[in-house]
């Protein structure tokens, strides 16, 4: 009979510990918080497709690469979470499910390419419209 109260007190410490973590890792953030992070990854995926497309693509040299993002080094490039959940195709339903109660439209990121213009030189702004 102790050896079984031991062993279930042992259990619910390892419980208990396994919940603080829990909530220390991933209960501690709000519900915006994990939705900026998202919108924030999902930013970053597309600032790199969108640099890779232009150097391999769109742009002859790269003077004319570095001249086309520098136009957009002040105003970014806003785009919405329609077009963001278009990005990771196998992520779709993931997004739709997180994002339900948000505006597509309204609910942006504008990322910004920073001199001296490379793959992983950006900044990301965020902007939330959801209920």
């Amino acid at each position: 009979m102790k050896r079984i109260l031991i062993i279930t007190g042992s259990v619910l410490v390892v419980l208990a510990l396994a919940f603080g973590v829990y909530m220390l890792v991933w209960g501690g953030k709000s519900s915006e918080e994990k939705l900026t992070n998202y919108m924030i990854e999902l930013g970053e995926l597309f600032y790199q497709e969108y640099y890779e497309e232009l150097r391999d693509n769109q742009t002859e040299t790269e003077d004319e690469l570095l001249e086309l993002l520098a136009s957009f080094e002040e105003n970014g490039l806003q785009v919405n979470l329609d077009s963001l959940s278009r990005i990771d195709m196998e992520r779709t339903d993931e997004i739709e499910d997180l994002f339900k109660n948000c505006s597509k439209g309204n609910t942006y990121v504008i990322v910004r390419p920073i001199s001296p213009f490379a793959i992983d030189n950006f900044s990301i702004d965020v902007t939330l419209d959801c209920e």
